[in-house]
């Protein structure tokens, strides 16, 4: 949310922004358990990360429930940990 952010009035400034110079509002919507996992499973095969696809389910959502919740950038930053066997 806006009022956690540091510079909260500077995201505000640049979403006015984009509206005002192209008529554009950008939506992220949260995602929820199923789309974390989708998308975990399509960066994993991207990334050739090989392991028990099961046990990196497991660990990543105990891994989004400490970090940020689910998105894109948690996936991301949990099998980059995966794969420096940081977990």
């Amino acid at each position: 949310p806006a009022e956690e952010e540091v510079h909260a009035w500077d995201t505000v400034q640049e979403k006015l922004s984009l509206r005002d110079r192209f008529g554009l509002t950008l939506t992220f919507l949260p995602f929820g358990q199923q789309e974390y996992l989708d998308t975990l499973e399509y960066l994993r095969r991207r990334l050739q990360i090989s392991g028990d696809p099961q046990e990196i389910r497991r660990q990543a959502l105990v891994w989004a429930q400490a970090q940020n919740g689910f998105s894109g950038r948690t996936a991301r930053q949990f099998l980059h940990a995966w794969q420096s066997n940081l977990i």
